[in-house]
């Protein structure tokens, strides 16, 4: 198990949701030197001499981000219910002293 602070993924979700709507695009030039550019509808992002895949990440993070924070969500849930059943069994057929 890490030491890592467990994350709100709710918290997170919403954060991605609150955001320019996506998908965002990435796109890589020369003028004079080289621009990677982050265009989302309502705004583009330029940054000069930068990685291109730290670029890629912040265009593809838009609905890459809440579609894994969803799914991670969603296999929460089922994990619990999946312990709740396992609970709810053991208890019907193993009672304290049962063999």
């Amino acid at each position: 198990m890490s030491n890592e602070t467990k994350r709100d993924l709710a918290a997170d979700l919403a954060i991605c949701n609150a955001a320019t709507a996506g998908p965002w695009e990435y796109k890589t030039s020369y003028y004079g030197s080289l621009r990677h550019d982050v265009v989302a509808p309502s705004f583009q992002l330029r940054l000069f001499d930068r990685n291109k895949n730290d670029i890629r990440f912040i265009a593809e993070a838009r609905t890459g981000w809440p579609h894994a924070i969803e799914r991670a969500l969603a296999a929460e849930a089922k994990l619990e219910r999946a312990i709740e059943i396992i609970r709810w069994y053991h208890e019907l057929h193993w009672r304290e002293g049962d063999e």
